[in-house]
């Protein structure tokens, strides 16, 4: 190529980019990977061998990845730009580049002074590793040892990892090689910003959704991917799983599955009830209360059905006269509308209450990655839960707070704010996870976009003594709520929270450690340690049993998992709700609720319940779909047809 094709190549980017922009596109992404000219530029082994500005070092050979970059920014802007990437490519590269790390790693030093949308990135490897590749990455490792490279350190010479420390500023997605197993990691530990998906959304048009909810991905068929016609693009269906569309119904017909499940239940219920009429037992009484819900749901839907069906019948008769039959119409309308009703009551009954359900809860809020801006957004959503208890008319108590004194606005490092009214944690459990915000800080000259993290945990506030006639007995080795006091390690220290005269001066605060989980609780918040004794081991305690339930829940989702091939649940650890400042916007990523009140959700309000009331829905669909995946394993076991 002369110059004047290079100044050519140059005007033709800056010259589509606009066209994009004015047909509607959002933005355009450079290309400059998978072989393509600008790589060529870039790679020094075979494709450049150049001599003049454009050649050579690495200074020369990015010169025409930077001036289209920055022609094509100064076209349309450059939050409307990407770029991407392949260091590693030896794909359309057999050869590959030379020293793919230090170049690509200079490259984007100099990207991220663009101030672009972002730089994507493609991992070097887009699927299981053929022998070539293999070879020829294990060629990479011997040219790192020969820069000294160390060892530790050779990984990072087969990643895109290290090339993210060089992007101070801009955002940098990876693709290549990811599923639902793996594509959640590398974000959640902030290696990278995204993750990029291609052939996979080809043949799952709905993959995120799949992605959500665990669904099994559908493959692409390969052949056709550069083909005419709609074959292999557009025919590819979404995924509709055996036991999500058993689960659902408009209350005219219940699932068979859910069915079978109910008249059990009814069956056991007759029995018991029976049983206890003759000899009267506390445990068989409660058992019996507890599937009364489900009997009485289950009986009035029954009901309906059958006056529907005489309906019917009384409508399609022919000796019916005409002003019998526009009676049956009237009631037929108001049944079916009562059977919708009925249906989902029947559902609800069918779902296990939480053990933790009756009980009043604690929310704890921890700032995570994003440093002050965490800090300021966990003072948010602690003033949130605070506005919707008042709002709800919830007596709440502010356990424990250390403010964070590194910012010159009022932030938090921790909380703990105890909501004292029965019921309270089946209502907030919704709020359990990570919350993620984006938006400029105050201190961001160039208004830039931030991501920060706060994580929030939901805890049953229980009473302070135990109740050995419930399932609150302290003193039983089989309850979720004992705990062996030989495994505690118990610290009195000198408190650093409120207190006044009396800080740092006794030893009121109380560190307990449970050895066997390595959990540690610190209360400082009273200044006698008798109480703050008694908070720690209330507050030990609730953790300790979460892990149990959870872990359990854990099991449970390993079972479905096998049955249905993933079921709807999140983790602590999972990212379930963002708050995005900019867009004035909040997308809870479970139930997939946008709402566009985001200073009426901060503020605890009506919008607040609503996202968290579409989040008990998506719960309650995904407990739904795994009761009929347990069914379906114990008919398939009972028939020869399952795994024992």
């Amino acid at each position: 190529m002369t110059q004047e094709d290079i100044n050519d190549t140059i005007a033709d980017h800056a010259h589509s980019a606009k066209c994009a922009i004015a047909a509607g596109f959002d933005g355009v992404e450079i290309q400059g990977g998978n072989g393509y000219l600008i790589e060529q530029f870039l790679n020094s082994n075979v494709n450049n061998s150049r001599k003049d500005a454009y050649g050579g070092p690495i200074e020369n050979r990015a010169r025409l990845a930077l001036e289209i970059l920055e022609a094509v920014s100064t076209a349309i802007g450059a939050d409307r730009v990407g770029v991407r990437i392949s260091p590693f490519n030896y794909h359309q590269m057999p050869e590959g580049h030379a020293d793919p790390v230090p170049d690509f790693t200079w490259l984007l030093s100099k990207v991220d002074k663009l101030g672009l949308a972002y730089v994507s990135m493609m991992e070097p490897r887009s699927e299981p590793f053929v022998m070539s590749e293999a070879e020829r990455l294990a060629l990479q490792y011997g040219a790192a040892l020969a820069r000294g490279v160390p060892e530790d350190r050779l990984e990072d010479e087969v990643s895109v990892r290290p090339f993210r420390r060089a992007l101070k500023h801009t955002v940098m997605f990876s693709s290549g090689g990811f599923n639902a197993e793996n594509c959640s990691e590398p974000v959640d530990n902030g290696e990278l910003d995204g993750i990029v998906f291609g052939r996979p959304f080809i043949s799952n048009p709905d993959l995120v959704e799949r992605l959500r909810n665990g669904w099994p991905l559908a493959p692409w068929d390969r052949k056709t991917f550069y083909t005419e016609g709609p074959a292999g693009y557009v025919d590819y269906p979404i995924w509709e799983a055996s036991s999500a569309s058993a689960a659902s119904g408009d209350g005219r017909e219940l699932s068979p599955i859910l069915l079978r499940r109910a008249r059990a239940i009814a069956a056991d219920h007759q029995q018991l009830s029976a049983s206890n009429a003759e000899t009267y037992d506390v445990a068989v009484a409660k058992k019996i209360g507890e599937l009364g819900p489900i009997v009485t749901a289950l009986k009035e839907w029954e009901d309906a059905q059958s006056a529907l069906k005489e309906l019917e019948n009384m409508l399609h008769d022919p000796s019916s006269d005409a002003e019998l039959r526009t009676l049956a119409e009237q009631d037929i309308e108001s049944i079916t509308s009562q059977l919708t009703a009925l249906f989902s009551r029947l559902k609800s009954s069918l779902i296990p209450a939480h053990p933790f359900a009756s009980m009043p809860c604690m929310i704890e809020i921890h700032p995570g990655a994003g440093g002050s801006e965490a800090s300021l957004f966990a003072q948010s959503l602690l003033n949130m839960y605070t506005n919707l208890c008042a709002r709800k008319r919830w007596p709440t108590t502010l356990a424990s707070y250390t403010p964070d004194d590194s910012t010159h606005e009022t932030g938090l490092t921790d909380a703990l704010l105890e909501i004292n009214h029965p019921g309270s944690y089946d209502v907030l459990r919704t709020e359990a996870g990570v919350h993620r915000v984006q938006r400029v800080p105050a201190t961001e000259k160039k208004g830039r976009t931030h991501t920060s993290a706060v994580s929030v945990m939901v805890l049953p506030n229980l009473p302070d003594s135990s109740d050995p006639a419930s399932e609150l007995d302290y003193e039983n080795p089989d309850s979720d709520y004992y705990i062996n006091p030989t495994e505690v390690k118990s610290q009195a220290t000198k408190s650093s929270g409120a207190g006044g005269q009396h800080v740092n001066k006794t030893e009121s605060a109380i560190r307990l450690t449970h050895i066997p989980t390595n959990t540690v609780v610190l209360v400082q918040e009273e200044r006698s340690q008798h109480k703050n004794r008694d908070k720690a081991w209330r507050l030990l305690r609730a953790k300790i049993a979460q892990m149990r339930r959870e872990a359990r829940e854990e099991e449970i989702v390993r079972i479905r998992r096998s049955a249905m091939g993933g079921v709807a649940r999140t983790g602590r650890e999972d990212k379930i709700r963002t708050y995005n400042f900019s867009q004035r916007r909040v997308t809870d990523h479970r139930s997939g609720v946008d709402s566009s009140d985001l200073d009426g959700i901060l503020g605890g309000g009506d919008s607040l319940e609503e996202v968290m009331g579409s989040v008990r829905e998506w719960m309650d669909e995904g407990e739904i779909r795994g009761l009929v995946a347990e069914e379906e394993m114990k008919i398939a076991e009972k028939t020869g047809n399952g795994k024992k």
